[in-house]
């Protein structure tokens, strides 16, 4: 197994774990908590999101892609984290109090207050898991994650099981980073510096400069509508956003969170030995969109079977968004590594360019929609991401030298493959008041299945590139099975 395959094993493995600790948690919190406290707790992180955009100065994405790194740009690295993430920390404890006063809700000031906590102990861990991620050492990266995700989310339901409300939520990360941190100690590569220092910390700073500022609009682009809406809708409406929007993020913490990893270091790699950069992004595309599409389009024509059994009935509201909003993910997912390419040669001012124009469109698409309700504010998701769908193929065409017509060659059979995976969810969507009326549980154990079915038949059918990836998958498990017996 090639060391990328390997990496990315790991990654999806512990991505996995790591998706049944949250999903299981999601359920029972959701039946322990309301969405008006479920509320406080996601304003009160979309405030803390910024940051954490800032919290490292985008150090840990200077160590992977850093072509000469030396120990003294380690330190450097080191120096900045330490600074900013505990600036960070004084800024949000001073302006907690302003943000509860604002939202009209103490709750977000207590949650903010806990949380800084994270931002005191994060930099102790940041530079060794990037270096780690550098050399493509995923086996303790994937350790470190698992043990850390399950100690988050036993802390986490039991306080919410005790009483502790929306606290719960902040003190099982809380938990999650303590642990991180001794994990990462225990598996420290041995010759990584341990102090920090300020020898080559300019280079850092002109890299960081930049990375910070894409990272504060990409959180804005995530946190508007639930700023916006605590603001002018109130705590359940961003509740109901939140799940809906937690929903779709399944494909983050399922697929992509595994991939950010591993993708970044990949490209860089690949840029440091002048590999072929195009070829590249275009098969890493059409990998992408053979995932994505087949799941949002599914998740769009179940969204009811899957909010209900999942949520249960007060949940309801947030069905018909998360129908819009997976369409949207359809039109952008073509485009979800563009970012990490750009990354990788050098380019970031062009994921500048993309965020400057899609976060005031969104905010004012927002803050106009909010008063209408969520059908509105879902539409304005269409709306953006074509907008941001444009832009990416005039990126590719202008740096990558990707043009409509390469796009289309690397996706068509991914189109054809996800439109047999929604073929059964399609029809149980247009008949759910006729022959399934009522039956929730079969309606989304049937889609589940026909879907990946539908799936597993469309990549070998359609003799797409993924069947070479699910082969190799298969033979890997038959040699850990023959090594068993």
């Amino acid at each position: 197994m090639s060391k990328v395959r390997k990496s990315i094993v790991l990654s999806f493995g512990q991505n996995y774990i790591k998706f049944v600790l949250q999903f299981i948690a999601t359920i029972i919190i959701s039946r322990l908590l309301t969405p008006a406290e479920i509320g406080i707790f996601s304003v009160a992180m979309v405030l803390l999101g910024f940051a954490h955009t800032l919290r490292d100065f985008g150090a840990a994405s200077y160590i992977i892609q850093e072509k000469e790194l030396t120990p003294d740009k380690i330190r450097a690295a080191f120096s900045m984290t330490l600074i900013t993430a505990w600036l960070m920390a004084a800024v949000i404890w001073l302006a907690s109090g302003y943000a509860a006063e604002f939202y009209r809700e103490p709750g977000v000031r207590a949650v903010m207050q806990v949380v800084t906590l994270n931002f005191i102990l994060i930099p102790f861990g940041t530079i060794p898991i990037a270096y780690m991620q550098r050399n493509m050492d995923f086996e303790h990266i994937a350790l470190i994650n698992v043990i850390s995700n399950a100690v988050s989310t036993m802390l986490t339901i039991w306080m919410a099981y005790a009483g502790f409300s929306y606290l719960a939520l902040a003190w099982g990360s809380v938990a999650g980073i303590v642990c991180n941190i001794i994990l990462v100690q225990v598996w420290r590569p041995k010759e990584l510096p341990m102090w920090p220092g300020l020898n080559e910390i300019r280079k850092v700073i002109s890299f960081g400069s930049l990375s910070s500022l894409i990272m504060i609009l990409n959180d804005l682009r995530q946190g508007v509508p639930e700023l916006i809406l605590g603001r002018v809708s109130g705590m359940a409406v961003v509740g109901y956003y939140g799940r809906a929007m937690g929903l779709l993020s399944m494909f983050d913490r399922f697929i992509m969170s595994a991939l950010w990893g591993v993708v970044l270091p990949h490209f860089a790699e690949q840029v440091r030995k002048n590999g072929a950069i195009k070829e590249s992004f275009l098969n890493s595309m059409t990998l992408m969109t053979v995932l994505a599409w087949p799941f949002f389009l599914s998740l769009s024509l179940l969204a009811e079977p899957v909010v209900m059994v999942l949520y249960g009935e007060q949940w309801a509201p947030s069905i018909p968004l998360l129908q819009i909003i997976c369409l949207s993910a359809v039109i952008t997912s073509p485009f979800l590594l563009l970012s990490s390419m750009m990354t990788a040669i050098g380019q970031m001012k062009q994921n500048l360019y993309l965020l400057a124009i899609h976060v005031p469109i969104k905010f004012c698409l927002i803050y106009l929609a909010a008063p209408y309700g969520l059908g509105a504010i879902g539409a304005t998701f269409i709306v953006s991401g074509i907008i941001d769908s444009v832009v990416s193929v005039a990126q590719c065409r202008s740096v990558l030298h990707v043009g409509v017509r390469d796009i289309w060659r690397a996706v068509r059979k991914s189109a054809e493959v996800a439109a047999l995976a929604a073929a059964v969810p399609l029809l149980i969507f247009l008949n759910s008041g006729g022959l399934l009326a009522g039956q929730i549980w079969l309606q989304l154990l049937l889609g589940m299945a026909t879907c990946t079915l539908g799936w597993l038949a469309g990549i070998y059918l359609f003799h797409h590139p993924m069947r070479k990836e699910v082969g190799n998958a298969l033979d890997a498990v038959k040699r850990l099975l023959n090594r068993g017996k």
